[in-house]
């Protein structure tokens, strides 16, 4: 989920197309994943600062 966090908050990628790339049959799948793996949904991490997504180790 890092390298998902660095393509939404740095590169502006959409939320679609970054649940593609990574092989999410849905956007809708993904946010469900993103959420339950980082514990706040995807509308959040916009509005966070951007602290430790800079490592795209994942």
């Amino acid at each position: 989920m890092r390298i998902a966090s660095h393509w939404i908050i740095h590169d502006k990628i959409s939320i679609d197309t970054v649940a593609l790339r990574l092989g999410y049959a849905s956007q809708a799948a993904f946010s469900r994943a993103f959420k339950r793996i980082n514990g706040y949904p995807l509308g959040a991490m916009r509005q966070r600062p951007a602290i430790g997504v800079n490592t795209v180790n994942e």
